[in-house]
């Protein structure tokens, strides 16, 4: 069986989930998912890239969490601002850190 990885092709396995030949070694659908996944798999696997995604994970996650909680406990912007931004970096670090190691 092939050792999935953290990167963003494997929803590959998702869109033939049910068919004949899923996670059989040698099976016609095997072969075209692993010759897929190994022409692109290191295209996107960069630190800059996932940073990215990292910090659109913390604009759209964590921002909005602290921001609803900070206005329902009457706080000011520069709360939300450095607590948003705090961990904005460590999810944009966290995501290049991560996709560089696996």
């Amino acid at each position: 069986m092939m050792i999935l990885k953290t990167i963003y092709q494997m929803h590959v396995f998702s869109v033939f989930e049910g068919q004949i030949g899923l996670g059989v070694d040698g099976s016609e659908l095997m072969t075209r998912i692993t010759n897929f996944l190994g022409e692109d798999i290191n295209n996107f696997r960069t630190f800059k890239y996932s940073a990215l995604h990292g910090s659109i994970a913390g604009l759209l996650i964590v921002l909005t969490v602290l921001g609803t909680n900070a206005m329902f406990e009457a706080k000011g912007f520069t709360y939300i601002a450095l607590n948003a931004g705090y961990w904005i970096i460590n999810l944009a670090l966290m995501g290049g850190i991560v996709c560089r190691w696996a």
